[in-house]
């Protein structure tokens, strides 16, 4: 007979929630996990909607202490958010489970995960995470049925690039399906190279190696990563298919499994509102088929091979669509990262990112993504920010003409450009002094206190962030007619030279 549920190990459930998502799950994920009597929450709260979070904070307080609500203020992206939840869960020293907002827990779900976790170690398997089934996910559908991992997980493969692989060869293997008995009886289980987030179990003694998904990912593919970092630490993920959470979210029609060996994806499809969406998968899934193929010659020269086939598909549909525009944002999303991820660091090209104006540094893997993360994090519209439009507007001849922003923003053309506009129809254009003494104007963005530059902690009074001069003559300090920019953050330490 089972054990009290009192006598059984406590498990920290966390979960991350976002704009107002209280009726579309939020709500009855709360109340499946206040149902299981050892099971306590943790609520990571990514830019809630003020509905949805009164109704949170209504919760937390009848709640009796077993919610806490890590509250990040805007929506900082998957990664940051899991990667906060996961810090406070670790600290309690128990078992931990992932859940999207919109994943219910099962009754009994917790019991047969500690069953089968308890049954592996018994018979000497490796630290295993245990996956709960998804119907939503077709991979997962495909799984129970018997699929090799090895057909559906193809992106894993070193030198494969996103699910492409020229070079790989369909091989008949046995059925991957496995039984592990427990406790409370038979519990049917697969291998599963990458796991989602929702669902996810972290048994303690994998909790305790505190692994964290790269935050510099902010979105998509940061559970795939994560998931990579298991492997790398030599745990195991295996799904248990009699373990299914029933979404309340139903995106299955959006989503589709590998079919073919060479697929032109259905980007040029999506709508343009969501094509950000799109860039940040395909920019996130390229950087991780890169490091996969980081030192070996062989997968690299696979992974060149697949990129140009892969790509060049891409490009080909994009043509035939008339969709061309879309298809080369996404080729130089992909393009960027995978320099990165292969060469290490990245020195860049003058107008391969907003805030890049010059070629003099080599950047590392973290700054880079870091410094791409929080550069597009500050809206144009901003009070801070509002002169900085003004001048921007004054020093590119009065228009917005060609100014854009990064390929995190939802609408990095247009909405840079009407952003800017209105802005300067709200205040105004820049008006210069006639004076002699003063050679153009100016602005700066100041830190305070001590911060870190280029690896050194530094008074933050001693150097600006970023920098703006334009020039009306011309002088030592300014060039006539030209708009020198400096950005410092970050330790990126990139300039403009006077224009």
């Amino acid at each position: 007979m089972d054990a009290e549920p009192a006598a059984l190990p406590r498990v920290t459930v966390v979960t991350v929630t976002y704009a107002d998502r209280w009726d579309a799950g939020l709500s009855a994920t709360i109340a499946s996990v206040l149902a299981e009597p050892r099971a306590d929450l943790i609520v990571v709260s990514n830019g809630t909607a003020p509905d949805s979070a009164a109704r949170l904070d209504d919760a937390v307080a009848r709640s009796s202490g077993r919610i806490a609500v890590i509250d990040l203020g805007r929506n900082r992206g998957s990664a940051p958010a899991f990667a906060a939840g996961l810090t406070a869960a670790y600290r309690r020293g128990t078992a931990v489970l992932l859940l999207d907002d919109d994943n219910p827990l099962p009754p009994g779900a917790l019991n047969v995960l500690e069953a089968t976790t308890c049954a592996l170690e018994s018979r000497g398997a490796p630290p295993t995470a245990l996956a709960c089934f998804r119907a939503v996910n077709p991979v997962y559908r495909l799984l129970r049925e018997g699929a090799s991992p090895d057909d559906l997980f193809s992106e894993l493969r070193p030198g494969a690039f996103l699910s492409t692989d020229v070079f790989a060869r369909h091989r008949q293997t046995a059925d991957p399906r496995g039984v592990v008995d427990t406790r409370v009886g038979a519990v049917r289980v697969a291998p599963l190279p990458n796991s989602m987030w929702g669902g996810l179990y972290l048994p303690a003694p994998i909790a305790a190696r505190g692994l964290q998904p790269p935050t510099a990912l902010v979105l998509y593919a940061d559970d795939n990563a994560f998931s990579a970092e298991l492997r790398a630490a030599g745990c195991e993920i295996l799904l248990c298919l009699d373990v299914e959470i029933h979404d309340t979210v139903d995106w299955r029609e959006s989503a589709e499994p590998p079919r073919r060996r060479l697929r032109v994806p259905r980007v040029l499809r999506t709508s343009r509102d969501d094509l950000w969406r799109v860039r940040y998968q395909n920019r996130n899934a390229a950087y991780l088929s890169a490091e996969q193929a980081r030192g070996s010659v062989a997968a690299q020269l696979r992974l060149a091979v697949n990129v140009v086939v892969r790509l060049g598909l891409l490009l080909a549909a994009g043509l035939l669509t008339l969709r061309l525009r879309a298809a080369g944002l996404i080729v130089a999303a992909c393009l960027a990262f995978l320099r990165l991820a292969v060469c290490g660091h990245l020195t860049p090209q003058v107008g391969e990112a907003g805030f890049v104006q010059s070629t003099h540094n080599q950047i590392g893997v973290e700054k880079m993504l870091t410094a791409y993360l929080y550069t597009s994090a500050a809206k144009i519209e901003d009070d801070l920010v509002v002169d900085l439009a003004r001048g921007v507007y004054a020093g590119n001849g009065n228009s917005v003409s060609g100014l854009h922003g990064t390929i995190f923003m939802a609408d990095p053309v247009d909405g840079v450009q009407s952003a800017i506009i209105n802005t300067v129809a709200e205040h105004g254009n820049w008006n210069f002094s006639d004076s002699d003494m003063m050679s153009g104007f100016g602005i700066a963005i100041l830190r305070e206190g001590p911060a870190e530059y280029l690896g050194k902690t530094v008074n933050a009074d001693q150097f600006f962030d970023y920098w703006m001069y334009f020039g009306y003559s011309n002088t030592a300090h300014a060039r006539l007619e030209a708009l020198a920019i400096d950005l410092e953050a970050f330790g990126l330490g990139v300039s403009s030279h006077g224009g």
